[in-house]
Formats: structure tokens, C-alpha cells, sequence
């Protein structure tokens, strides 16, 4: 079972979604969670409790969930993990670290009793603490602000058309890139685009490979199908086991 809870309107600006993922079944299940630009704390609550920080990926990443597994995610949005973060974003791309290794954060009022049974309480809970860590660690929203208009235009507008309507060089909207999301913005762009077209794919909107591609802003079918592979791990076709599983939904 995976489930999102929507941020309350003061958290929305830093918060894409908190997020719940349970495994009833007798056997381990496993999930294939696609680039999304963004970074996540995870609570893991089984055998062996863990607390992580999972950073921008730029790879498929397979993952598997052990019965009665119970999980719970804070992610991000693109660029405003920074308060959270006593590393570099470089440091954290394609990798994960243990909570404690980061940062000293005393989120134990997340249990699996109010995950289960007091689902609701939870953005009130999680952004009444979220909001004394953002107003003490003050940062620089120059590439939060840049993906929204990337997110925003699908990918499709270019890296220096995004730096000149910010009245930014694109020299410092990649430097600000770098340091608050771990990647290139021309990178995160590409993840975009490839999202939009991977929720077509699953919808279904158009039966021509060829004409969502170009629909998608790529030049051809075969620029289309490297781009899937590359992100996804498979090549584009109707029935996958792709998963939104902590996934910006476009």
C-alpha cells in the first residue's frame, strides 16, 4: 500500500509530499523508483529501524520492501532539502546516508501507531518542526526557484532561457544547481521531460511511441527510447512495474 499526505499551504513551498509505503504480504516486494530530482528523509520501521537520507538520483534504483515493512518519507521538493543538509548535495547524489550522519534530527514522534492510526495528525505534527528548522537555517531558493519554472515548462525550456527570465548568468543558476540539488539543471531537465513522458506512457494518451516523443520535446523515437532506458532501466512499453513509489507525480 503507498500513500501521500499533501503538505499544509506553509510547508507546500518546501515539501512535495509526505509519504507511506506498507508491505502486508507474506513475501518481500520490491519497487523500481525512478530520477525525480528531489531528496528524501525515509523512516523505515521492521526488524531493524532505520533513519536515511536518500539524495538526487540520476539512475533507476530497485528497492524491496520486507513483509510488514512499514515506511514514511518526507520528500522534498527540488532544491529545499538544503536546511536539513550538513553535507554537500554533490556528496549526497545517487547515494544515501544514515540519518544520524547528517543531522541530528528528533523526528521520534513518528511511530508506526500514528502512521497507522493517526494518519491524520501528521502534517501537524512533522511542520510544526519543520518550520523552527527553516526559520533558523536561513538559504538561498535561486534553484528552488529554477525547477519550478523547468517542472513547470516539462523540461522543455532551455537551461539559458530559464537563467535569463531569473535575471541569473547560467553560470551561477548551474553553480546554485550543484550546490543545492546535486546536479546539473540541464540533468534535472532531462528527468522532467522523462517523467512527463513516462505519465503518458502509463496513461496511455497516445498509442504512437513517435508521436509521444516528439510530444515529449524529444527529437526522435530513438532519442526517446534512450532517454526511457536510461532513467527507467527498461525501454518504453505499456506494461511496466514502474512505481511512483516516493516519486514526484507530475
Amino acid at each position: 500500500m503507498y500513500k501521500e499526505i499533501i503538505p499544509k499551504k506553509w510547508a507546500a513551498q518546501y515539501v512535495d509530499a509526505y509519504w507511506i509505503q506498507s508491505n502486508k504480504l507474506q513475501h518481500k516486494i520490491n519497487r523500481t523508483i525512478l530520477p525525480d530530482g528531489c531528496t528524501d528523509i525515509i523512516l523505515s520501521f521492521n526488524n531493524k529501524d532505520e533513519k536515511i537520507v536518500v539524495g538526487c538520483m540520476t539512475k533507476p534504483n530497485r528497492v524491496y520492501i520486507e513483509p510488514s515493512e512499514l515506511m514514511f518519507g518526507i520528500r522534498f521538493k527540488t532544491g529545499c532539502a538544503a536546511p536539513f543538509l550538513n553535507i554537500s548535495t554533490k556528496e549526497l547524489t545517487d547515494k544515501q546516508y544514515s540519518l544520524s550522519e547528517i543531522r541530528n534530527l528528533n523526528i521520534n514522534f513518528i511511530t508506526p501507531r500514528v502512521i497507522e492510526d493517526k494518519i491524520f495528525l501528521i502534517p501537524d505534527l512533522v511542520e510544526k518542526y519543520l518550520k523552527k528548522i527553516f526559520l533558523e537555517n536561513k538559504f538561498d531558493k535561486t534553484a528552488c526557484f529554477a525547477a519550478n519554472l523547468i517542472k513547470q515548462h516539462r523540461g522543455f525550456k532551455s537551461i539559458d532561457d530559464i537563467a535569463n527570465s531569473m535575471g541569473i548568468s547560467r553560470r551561477h543558476l548551474e553553480r546554485k544547481f550543484m550546490d543545492f540539488v546535486g546536479i546539473p539543471p540541464k540533468l534535472y531537465s532531462r528527468i522532467i521531460r522523462f517523467h512527463y513522458a513516462h505519465s503518458m506512457l502509463l496513461s496511455q494518451k497516445n498509442d504512437s511511441l513517435i508521436e509521444m516523443a516528439l510530444d515529449a520535446g524529444y527529437y526522435d523515437q530513438a532519442h526517446f527510447c534512450r532517454e526511457y532506458k536510461e532513467f527507467s532501466g527498461i525501454t518504453p512499453t505499456r506494461k511496466t512495474d514502474m512505481s511512483h513509489f516516493y516519486n514526484t507525480s507530475l
